[in-house]
């Protein structure tokens, strides 16, 4: 993301649905899709919302316990989710704000053996398991996501915000 293969305007619209947070820089990646696309397109770039507003982050915390405190930073689902980061990181890559907005998103697991793996499969997981072996993930995933499963029908359940902005590359005079 923070160096993409593609010219200058390039594209009419550019989109990162939870992704520019995982950018090595992620400011870098927003210029750089701010870059290739046309004047007067549009960047559009959703993430998580504040840690505290989405019930995964008990997921994210409990796998990124796992990880040595010198690697935690690789793997940042937050990195622009304080309020108003986003929309400064948009700004600073040449941007224009035109609109925002958020979204609920549920994470609906048939199962918590479904929970556990789909969870497993995610960049958090997946470092977790590198760190500390996937049944270590396993563990502190069914202890974290045990208060969101249904009694009833055993379903997980985790109720997320994610944010959303877009912003406009200026035309050209």
């Amino acid at each position: 993301m923070e160096s993409l293969p593609f010219g200058d305007g390039a594209f009419d619209a550019v989109t990162g649905v939870n992704a520019f947070q995982f950018a090595g820089d992620p400011r870098q990646a927003l210029r750089e899709a701010a870059r290739v696309t046309r004047p007067g397109g549009r960047v559009v770039a959703s993430l998580f919302a504040a840690p505290e507003r989405s019930q995964g982050t008990v997921a994210h915390e409990a796998m990124t316990a796992l990880i040595p405190p010198e690697r935690a930073g690789d793997h940042a689902p937050y990195a622009l989710s304080a309020p108003g980061n986003l929309e400064a990181s948009l700004v600073s890559a040449g941007l224009t704000l035109d609109a925002s907005g958020e979204v609920v998103c549920s994470w609906r697991y048939a199962s918590m053996d479904d929970a556990v793996r789909a969870l497993l499969c995610s960049a958090g997981g997946a470092r977790a398991a590198e760190a500390a072996g996937p049944q270590a993930v396993r563990d502190v995933l069914r202890r974290a996501l045990a208060p969101f499963q249904d009694p009833q029908t055993s379903a997980i359940t985790l109720r997320n915000t994610f944010r959303w902005v877009a912003a406009q590359r200026p035309p050209t005079a």
